[in-house]
């Protein structure tokens, strides 16, 4: 990363989450980069369509909010899925704590960063037929888990697909947060602009009466 990209991260990420949280965000990145040697500032446009499109790792600040704000049982008794999963880095840091790792992802070559205590799924999220075949039967408590890029009618096509009564899904950063009003907020931290944000949800319960 040259001098332009450090400065334009840091100029988009204090208007974007705010002086505190950037602070926050820097001295994660730094933590985990010294004990994991995993530091990914990966800000360069991945073409993979007629468009291109940045893969930005979800901040370890933000998979620590989230982490500790998972709701009771354990989250060892779920499977997490990363729609979107690109070079692993939520399955770097989840997999001490879940009981197993599905990562989907339309760049095939990433499936390199996952071994056996995971799964990964080379599919478009967008093609919701193809991900029906590999995960619509899917029947274990899981975490579904979303992050930016995706387009938020897309992450509710996903939840409507695929959400069970007793799954836990985390959206980061949707663009409208009306999007999300349907489901059981567990768990929501607003961050500087208004579409940035962690939101921990679930399928609201069903009345039987």
């Amino acid at each position: 990363m040259n001098i332009f990209s450090i400065n334009k991260y840091i100029k988009n990420t204090i208007s974007q989450y705010g002086l505190l949280s950037f602070l926050k965000i820097i001295i994660f990145e730094i933590l985990y980069f010294r004990f994991n040697k995993q530091l990914d500032f990966s800000f360069a446009a991945k073409k993979f369509s007629s468009k291109n499109i940045e893969y930005v790792p979800t901040p370890y600040y933000l998979l620590y909010l989230i982490k500790k704000n998972l709701p009771p049982p354990q989250i060892n008794k779920y499977d997490l899925v990363d729609f979107g999963c690109g070079k692993g880095r939520v399955y770097n840091y989840f997999k001490s704590y879940i009981n197993f790792f599905i990562g989907i992802d339309i760049i095939k070559e990433y499936k390199e960063n996952f071994n056996t205590s995971s799964r990964f799924v080379n599919v478009d999220c967008r093609n919701i037929n193809k991900l029906q075949k590999q995960i619509k039967h899917y029947k274990k408590k899981k975490i579904l888990f979303f992050f930016k890029p995706f387009d938020d009618n897309l992450i509710l096509k996903i939840l409507k697909q695929f959400m069970q009564q007793n799954d836990i899904a985390v959206v980061i950063n949707p663009e409208n947060q009306n999007k999300i009003k349907n489901y059981k907020i567990i768990y929501s931290k607003k961050f500087k602009s208004r579409n940035k944000s962690i939101n921990i949800i679930k399928l609201k319960k069903i009345n039987n009466k």
